[in-house]
């Protein structure tokens, strides 16, 4: 079975503008509510920091992995876990995104492979 079988996929334009006059500007950890795997194509990248958590003892949140994407890269990410961008202020953030709605990261990584 294909991918596209299982799920059409959405097709969006992220685009993020951090203030100038913010120092440290971060889309703070979350995890998306309308998605739960992502092909995402960086562009406009200014060396912002993706970072991923899960959730310790107490309920504390603490950071697992991190990457930074160069423009022209593709990452596929799994949106249902925490995750935080570390933004960079005056620039304007811009991913081309597949978004799966409701197909697992794991289908989906495994039909890429």
């Amino acid at each position: 079975m294909h991918l596209l079988d299982i799920e059409i996929p959405k097709l969006w334009v992220l685009d993020i503008h951090a203030p100038a006059n913010e120092k440290d500007v971060m889309l703070a950890p979350h995890v998306d509510g309308v998605r739960v795997t992502a092909i995402n194509i960086y562009r406009n990248t200014h060396g912002e920091r993706t970072c991923f958590y899960r959730y310790g003892a107490g309920g504390a949140i603490e950071e697992v992995d991190s990457f930074v994407a160069k423009d022209g890269d593709i990452w596929l990410m799994d949106v249902s876990k925490p995750h935080a961008v570390e933004l960079k202020p005056g620039k304007n953030r811009r991913v081309l995104t597949i978004s799966f709605i409701s197909t697992p990261y794991e289908v989906v990584r495994d039909s890429l492979t």
